[in-house]
């Protein structure tokens, strides 16, 4: 005990994370004090104003008219009508990207499912679906149980003794003193004039998209809303409240002339609509005429789930990525738009790219979801392809996010790596992410060592496994993030 007591300085022992967290603060407060210090200059007349003035060439935020719409492909438009130009391109891109498409003739998708089959989906979940999602819980709690043990063992620590642990303090103090003094002794006249709200008769508002926390006590006025808040399903609940609206679950009355998908479709082959043209196709005023499948949406049925399950990716994604509508974004396969489509209205024009190689899905994004949807004046750059080939978007291309929904699933693990290796060049550098959703086996057959090599090899990185809710039914996706390496 003698030996050891003159071998060993008292002290007090911190632990390493302690340690970091506080020289973290540290620096962290001490960057702000300089950066406080350094812009303390005082400069006569000064006078910002955030809103647009008389004369201002601040985008307009009232709708534009058709004559308005420039030449440039719709950059700036706020878009009501659909122009001749917007028709024209459309028709552009389905030429450049050779696709054919008979009226009325469509091929089910990978679930295809009726509406009732839908419903009765939802209502009686299948088993091997249950089973699969209980199995990933209770992998969770195991993962959850072992990071506990791991963090209940005896922390390491560095000892300091405390007679330095009182010298870095007492100088620590000083510089502060030094810093605060240096600080309090700038003094500014007081003419400057910061307006940051609109002038008179002005009706902007806020062009970048605010945070969750940013929204208003108010219901959210000025926002450009990314995901719900609890604001807004309040809200909704109260309206159905209010009006005094009551229904079953499942029990809705049938409208005025209840039909299903397949009477839609008998309907507009054989009467056309309600008041229609009777001259020929090419003579009756209809300026972009869509087949009767698409008209009755029979391909939002081919999928899994719910149609509306398409905005909960979007939510995540965006808000996980830091999107704003200055970002740039690559879809992997985006099909008919399911999720895309709220990526195209929320980015702006021209900042969302797509691959994808099914014909008949690229014509129901071309010929309805972009049409009814308002949405052609943003000209999406979407592309036919295959083999993960991103020629088609030029060298230059770098994106904030590149995600593929249920694709790498159904492609050899060879072809996906390809994919990854021409993709991380595209990557915004750190903050850039890649998303894959469901799995990665392309990466858990290699091993967990031989696939986290091959990543960096790349200069990728795993980032982790996020899981995301629905709004509005029972279900979660589940996704697997990767970013570029710091060089």
């Amino acid at each position: 005990m003698a030996l050891t007591s003159s071998t060993t300085p008292k002290g007090i022992v911190i632990t390493v994370p302690v340690l970091v967290l506080a020289a973290s603060v540290a620096a962290i407060f001490l960057v702000f004090l300089l950066s406080s210090l350094s812009s303390c200059s005082c400069p006569s007349n000064i006078n910002i104003n955030t809103s647009p003035v008389s004369g201002s060439t601040a985008e307009p935020r009232v709708p534009v008219s058709l004559s308005d719409a420039d030449a440039g492909g719709g950059a700036g438009r706020v878009a009501v009508s659909t122009t001749k130009e917007d028709v024209e391109w459309v028709k552009d891109q389905i030429r450049l990207n050779g696709l054919h498409m008979q009226d009325n003739v469509l091929r089910k998708g990978i679930n295809p499912r009726t509406r009732a089959q839908q419903l009765q989906d939802l209502e009686q979940p299948l088993e091997f679906v249950l089973k699969l999602q209980l199995r990933e819980r209770e992998r969770e709690r195991e993962r959850e149980r072992r990071m506990a043990l791991t963090s209940s063992t005896t922390p390491k620590g560095i000892v300091i003794t405390v007679p330095v642990l009182v010298l870095a303090a007492s100088v620590a103090a000083i510089f502060l003193v030094f810093l605060l003094s240096s600080l309090s002794s700038c003094s500014c006249p007081s003419n400057i004039n910061i307006n940051t709200s609109p002038v008179s008769g002005s009706t902007a508002e806020p062009r970048v998209p605010v945070s969750l926390s940013d929204a208003d006590a108010g219901g959210g006025a000025g926002r450009v809303a990314v995901s719900t808040t609890k604001e807004d399903v309040e809200w909704v609940k109260d309206q159905i409240r209010l009006n005094g609206l009551h229904m079953q679950d499942n029990v809705l009355r049938k409208g005025i002339n209840p039909r299903t998908r397949a009477q839609q479709l008998q309907d507009l082959e054989q009467f056309k609509g309600i008041s229609h043209y009777e001259e020929p196709e090419a003579n009756n005023h209809t300026a972009f005429p869509c087949p009767g499948e698409l008209l009755v949406e029979e391909h939002h049925s081919n999928y899994g789930e719910p149609w509306a399950g398409g905005r909960d990716v979007f939510e995540f994604l965006a808000e996980s990525s830091h999107l704003t509508p200055d970002s740039r974004v690559l879809e992997i396969g985006c099909g008919t738009l399911r999720v895309g489509l709220h990526f195209i209205r929320y980015l702006n024009p021209e900042h969302f790219h797509c691959l994808e190689r099914d014909e008949l899905s690229l014509m129901a994004a071309f010929r309805y979801e972009l049409p009814s949807q308002g949405l052609l004046y943003k000209r999406p750059l979407i592309v036919k392809g295959e083999d993960m080939d991103f020629t088609m978007f030029g060298s230059g291309a770098v994106y904030d996010l590149i995600y593929a929904s249920a694709v790498f699933l159904h492609m050899p693990d060879k072809l996906v790596w390809v994919g990854l290796e021409r993709l991380a060049s595209k990557l915004k550098p750190y903050d850039g992410r890649i998303y894959v959703s469901h799995n990665i086996k392309f990466c858990s057959r290699m091993g967990g060592e031989e696939c986290t090599k091959r990543l960096t090899s790349l200069g990728l990185e795993y980032i982790g496994k996020h899981t995301h809710d629905s709004l509005l039914f029972n279900h979660y996706e589940i996704w697997f993030g990767f970013r570029r390496s710091k060089e």
